[in-house]
């Protein structure tokens, strides 16, 4: 009788040690595969950020803008790219509002250049000068490498023809397409002002180019 309740008490003991090594089989087995789907979406992420994510742009000017009465504006600007896949810009358009514009005037590109001025040293007075007659060239269309950043100094002129530069603040918005005028890449907003003695020097001389400063609209 004795012996016959030393093996039922065995019985139990085994049956209950291997119901614990099941449920801890099953949990490492659960952590397991908890490990492999975090493992799979951080490649996942990874690999979309390296190589799949889509190009993400931005404009950033220069503090310097230049004017003139023909009417001109340049402005030197750098494109970036947060985005992993390049992206080629065909057009670059400027929408400009101001105080003596009722409706938005478009500005298209007219010419690209190295830079909006040139420094040379002038011997007789042993300091630099700066020179606003650049080399201007055709604009092209370009491309933006993913993580990666293009510049550009390019001068617009306006759709009308008519358009001539008023004393006051003026909002410009540059836009850039890619494939076609549907495909809207980037946009960015500036703002900047025109004063008194500018409005006098554009009207006198149109070749003359006059500095402004250029901020981001808020």
């Amino acid at each position: 009788m004795q012996m016959h309740e030393m093996e039922v008490k065995n019985d139990s003991a085994e049956n209950s040690s291997g119901a614990k090594d099941d449920h801890l089989a099953f949990w490492l087995a659960l952590f397991g595969i908890c490990i492999s789907v975090f493992s799979a979406a951080i490649s996942f992420y990874s690999l979309n950020l390296n190589f799949l994510q889509g190009p993400r742009l931005n404009a950033a000017a220069g503090e310097t803008l230049y004017i003139n009465g023909q009417p001109l504006i340049g402005m030197s600007l750098t494109f970036t790219n947060g985005g992993a896949r390049a992206k080629v810009i065909n057009r670059l358009v400027l929408e400009v509002t101001g105080p003596n514009i009722p409706a938005i005037t478009d500005f298209e590109v007219r010419s690209i250049s190295p830079s909006l001025s040139s420094w040379t040293y002038d011997d007789k007075t042993g300091r630099l000068i700066e020179e606003t007659k650049v080399i201007h060239s055709a604009f092209d269309a370009f491309q933006i490498p993913g993580r990666g950043e293009t510049h550009r100094a390019i001068w617009f002129l306006p759709d009308d023809k008519d358009f001539k530069f008023a004393e006051g603040e003026y909002a410009i918005t540059i836009k850039g397409y890619g494939e076609s005028k549907d495909d809207l890449a980037l946009k960015n907003d500036f703002k900047f002002w025109v004063g008194r003695n500018d409005v006098k020097t554009l009207h006198e001389r149109s070749d003359q180019l006059c500095r402004g400063v250029l901020s981001p609209w808020r």
